[in-house]
């Protein structure tokens, strides 16, 4: 077009249309998809939505995803057009030859600087809370560097590390990574990004799914019994292990309030809050409970907590005593000591993570505790992280065994029932012999959580696959963009003589380093984003399941390789004239 005189704007201008007009067409194309989608899903999951759900369509969003997209086309549109601006005829007529750049071009660095931009809004318009959408940029913008950096050092590598003994096939193969107009750095970014973004949602995936599992999983206890006095508890379990109910879950709860901490009253805390404590008293609520817990403790630069939330000094603690941790816990910090002798002056506890960050606590602060009328000395010595979700007793505050069995107190009993008829008859025989108990059936509260969950999963299932599916899509097109640069280095070898057979082995050898090495270092990152996901925004323990992580990484190689071979088909059946003239 130079050459026939127009001008670099206008041939600028020619192919940013063009490049707009296949962003248009896909991000309309897609919309027209997502609908597609959407009006099939509640078809597909009729019998698993608890509510009817009818097709609509949220114009909006499709405007918003259809904007997304095309302003996404535009900015990597641009990036590799301005070049073109200073494209001289020349290099048209020698096209077999690299032109090296003079240097930065300003325009260049602001459409990059503009995509940094889009990105980080992205991320943020995304997500619920900036933190998160700054986290998530950090995260995309850390693994491009840590990708470029690998490129640039496996190109290092290639050009001085290659043993000359190894068979020409091996060394022409690695030659390809640092040869003129190489596509390393552009295939390893794209395939270890992609890489990267598959692993870290499948690993999510099965995060979820595993704490689905964990909070409805199987053969826990639907059947509660409350108010069971000492003198019953051992009768209950023989009564209910008669009518093949076993008591899966005890605690005994003893009643207490705070009578102080770090040696400082109660009273006092309160009047330092400048409340009074008939002021406190009277402010007791769900409302002004919830509104306290939200802001919770805050702490002066020496550490100790300038306020102390009213709900959990005036509140009434249920705590319990035992030996070992619950499936339910989870160990946080410090050492959980489970007995101790008869008398000790000092006893330790066990905190929960929430109630100890929001009475501003640390390991070894001593709280003495009114134990209906009698103090008693503590120091906390470990802090819990308790999955409140589950149908069982859970507890603030846990003492050892060796205390408090001599407190007045009360005691919660679990069992598991089979069926309705089942959970009857325990009942029936339970309250026959103890009239003072009360029973709980948690059955249908059980149905209703599993049925909830299972959706959920399905939910995040789909999900997953969609999204997969997409990715992978993008790891084929970035192994496909380099056909034609193969297409003139094979032409080329064969002129030089090289067989078919070895022009597919020195194929092999590329895409086998690119997406090992894509794969290797995306499954790295994916386990740390897994990480950081799990503990940040689900705030659950992170499942990594190995085997199926490197199942991942070997399926991201073979897909480099077939689509290598795949997009290179028929490029050996190129006559070498036909490309030979090209350099003419």
């Amino acid at each position: 077009l130079r050459c026939l005189g127009a001008t670099a704007w206008q041939s600028f201008a020619v192919y940013l249309v063009q490049g707009l007009s296949l962003g248009v067409f896909g991000a309309v194309s897609g919309a027209l998809l997502g609908l597609a989608v959407q009006a099939l899903l509640p078809v597909v999951l009729q019998n698993v939505l608890p509510v009817e759900v009818k097709f609509a369509i949220a114009w909006a969003a499709v405007a918003r995803g259809m904007g997304a997209g095309i302003a996404i086309c535009l900015l990597f549109t641009l990036l590799p057009l301005l070049a073109v601006r200073n494209v001289s005829p020349l290099v048209a007529i020698r096209s077999a030859f690299a032109e090296k750049s003079s240097g930065r071009d300003p325009w260049q660095i602001a459409v990059l600087g503009l995509i940094g931009v889009a990105v980080f809004g992205f991320s943020v318009w995304q997500t619920p809370r900036l933190r998160d959408g700054i986290g998530f940029a950090a995260a995309l913008i850390g693994s491009f560097a840590v990708l470029t950096v690998l490129a640039q050092a496996v190109t290092w590598a290639a050009r001085r590390g290659i043993p000359r003994g190894l068979p020409y096939v091996v060394r022409q193969g690695v030659a390809n990574l640092y040869r003129p107009n190489n596509r390393t750095v552009l295939l390893l970014v794209s395939l270890g990004l992609g890489t990267f973004l598959m692993l870290t949602l499948f690993l999510t995936r099965t995060t979820l799914l595993k704490e689905i599992e964990f909070t409805s999983g199987g053969g826990r206890p639907n059947l509660l019994f409350f108010d069971v006095q000492d003198d019953q508890i051992d009768g209950l379990r023989e009564t209910s292990s008669a009518n093949a109910a076993p008591v899966i879950v005890h605690a005994p709860i003893v009643t207490m309030k705070i009578a102080a901490i770090k040696g400082k009253k109660v009273e006092e805390w309160l009047r330092s809050d400048g409340r009074r404590d008939g002021e406190g008293k009277r402010e007791a609520g769900k409302d002004a409970e919830r509104e306290e817990r939200k802001r919770g403790s805050e702490t002066k630069k020496g550490g100790e907590p300038e306020r102390m939330p009213g709900w959990a000094l005036r509140r009434e603690y249920r705590s319990t005593f035992r030996g070992k941790l619950e499936s339910a816990e989870r160990l946080v910090s410090g050492a959980f000591e489970g007995q101790v002798p008869a008398g000790t002056g000092v006893v330790p506890i066990s905190v929960e993570e929430g109630l100890f960050k929001q009475l501003g606590l640390k390991l070894g602060d001593e709280i003495d505790w009114d134990v209906q009328g009698v103090i008693m000395k503590s120091k906390v010595t470990s802090v819990r992280a308790v999955e409140w979700r589950r149908l069982e007793p859970n507890f603030f505050i846990v003492f050892p065994e060796g205390v408090l069995e001599g407190a007045p107190k009360f005691h919660v009993a679990a069992v598991r029932t089979d069926s309705a008829d089942h959970s009857a008859r325990v009942q029936r025989a339970v309250v026959q012999k103890f009239p003072t108990v009360t029973a709980i059936d948690l059955t249908l509260v059980m149905q209703t959580v599993d049925s909830v969950f299972t959706q959920v999963a399905f939910v995040i299932q789909f999900m997953a696959f969609f999204t997969v599916l997409t990715g992978v899509v993008v790891l084929v097109s970035a192994v496909m963009t380099g056909r034609f640069q193969r297409v003139r280095e094979t032409v080329l070898l064969r002129t030089l003589g090289a067989t078919q057979r070895q022009l597919v082995q020195i194929q092999l050898v590329e895409y086998v380093i690119l997406g090992g090495l894509a794969a290797i270092v995306g499954c790295a990152l994916s386990v740390a984003g897994n990480t950081l996901l799990a503990k940040y925004i689900f705030r659950i323990a992170p499942s990594v399941p190995w085997l199926l992580l490197f199942a991942g990484a070997a399926a991201v190689c073979v897909v480099t390789v077939v689509t290598g071979f795949l997009s290179g088909r028929g490029i050996t059946n190129h006559p070498p004239l036909e490309v030979l003239r090209q350099e003419v």
